[in-house]
């Protein structure tokens, strides 16, 4: 067998890889603005997946959302990563970045209109299953998944990291029609102040919701580049990074999965 035949096995087997994963510009209108989201979808998982959103932090269309994003296509959902600011802009600059999230929320309505219209947009791909979507929001993007729960999104789950966190209100938690998962930094101290409302309240009014602190953890923590932003409160930690993820891909194995119970059928307790 000579070389050049390997060398172009080699090459078509790798283009063939590549070809696999599917991306493809999404645009949405708010406005007089037009955001695109970036799509990704593994094409060798046939049929219709569930969707996942991905609501990114004050830094925009970064690295690390796509990264997320096609990391979760790869076994095998159909993922958007969301553009609240519009024309995808990036910055790794933490003043460009505060201003972009301060005029973001200034209107209280228009980072969640934009996530909904986000939302929408995925849930029409034609390879998603409408009745299968959930929301993860990182920081910005997790302050805006949440209170998208609050306000009754129909949607599987809600995975929210290194976040401001707020209690809903009796009537929003009434109204919650979504499970959450929330995953904070323990170097956060300001948690326990909003825990004790957010516990009260959701078991009140039988939310299914889940709190994992991991210890020693900043903000930011799950985000391998956060310690290039130059920023004390923010840090990579490898470990809480490690946990959250493997966390994350069990809530949507139960949320997706209509076997998972199955697997629990011959235990003892």
């Amino acid at each position: 067998m000579s070389i050049l035949f390997l060398l172009l096995s080699a090459l078509l087997f790798n283009s063939q890889a590549q070809a696999a994963m599917q991306q493809q510009a999404v645009s949405y209108i708010d406005g007089d603005t037009t955001l695109q989201g970036q799509l990704y979808r593994e094409e060798s998982y046939e049929g219709k997946r569930p969707g996942v959103l991905i609501l990114p932090e004050l830094w925009g269309m970064s690295d690390y959302v796509l990264l997320r994003a096609e990391m979760l296509a790869e076994l095998g959902y159909v993922t958007l990563a969301a553009d609240l600011y519009g024309n995808k802009v990036v910055t790794s600059k933490p003043e460009v970045a505060a201003n972009w999230q301060k005029k973001l929320l200034a209107a209280p309505d228009t980072g969640q209109r934009r996530a909904m219209l986000a939302l929408k947009a995925l849930k029409a791909h034609p390879n998603v299953d409408p009745k299968r979507l959930a929301i993860i929001g990182y920081s910005l993007g997790g302050n805006l998944a949440l209170n998208m729960a609050y306000q009754g999104t129909d949607v599987k789950g809600v995975s929210v990291f290194h976040t401001d966190l707020q209690a809903p209100t009796p009537k929003q938690a009434s109204g919650i029609k979504t499970r959450i998962l929330i995953a904070q930094p323990g170097y956060n101290t300001s948690i326990s102040a909003v825990m004790d409302d957010i516990s009260r309240v959701m078991t009140t009014h039988e939310v299914d919701w889940e709190l994992n602190i991991y210890g020693g953890a900043k903000g930011s923590f799950s985000n391998p580049y956060a310690d290039a932003y130059g920023l004390n409160d923010l840090e990579y930690h490898e470990s809480s990074n490690k946990r959250s993820w493997s966390r994350l891909l069990m809530f949507f194995e139960e949320i997706f999965d209509e076997n998972f119970d199955a697997l629990f059928e011959d235990e003892k307790i």
